[in-house]
């Protein structure tokens, strides 16, 4: 498995293949984020744009990205969005996580975090996470700003 991060210059190129492994992802976001707004954000540098592939085909597999997060005493290469073909989990999460860590520690960060749906936690624990905090939402307003 060959994971890579995009360079910016080629995000619209890769975007037509990673977009739509990550729109299931986009669509948990409810109104905060459409597909649209991933890829500007991906384009302009704020994200990393990542893919998984097989070294023997040019299929896309996987598709995520991320960002670094400085916080006044730590810092996090964070992951916010993931998705994937059907039935690949298996092949692409562990290559993942492990040039993840790497990169990571090449970037002076202190530690990966994940922000995403409760099925995650058994995935991530499997492979050396821990389950740090949950969040709720409560909706202060009726939809209209």
């Amino acid at each position: 498995m060959i994971v890579s991060a995009v360079p910016t210059e080629h995000v619209a190129h890769a975007w037509k293949a990673a977009g739509p492994l990550l729109d299931g992802a986009v669509e948990y976001a409810e109104d905060r984020f459409d597909s649209f707004s991933l890829f500007q954000k991906c384009v302009n540098g704020e994200y990393r744009l990542w893919i998984a592939f097989e070294d023997d085909i040019e299929e896309i597999v996987a598709a995520f990205t991320t960002q670094i997060v400085e916080y006044p005493k730590r810092k996090a290469l964070a992951i916010h969005w993931v998705g994937g073909k059907p039935g690949t989990l298996h092949q692409w999460y562990g290559p993942v996580c492990e040039v993840l860590e790497r990169v990571g520690k090449e970037l002076g960060c202190d530690h990966l975090e994940a922000h995403g749906r409760e099925e995650w936690v058994g995935q991530h624990t499997r492979h050396g996470w821990k389950k740090k905090y949950v969040t709720c939402e409560k909706e202060l307003t009726d939809g209209w700003r």
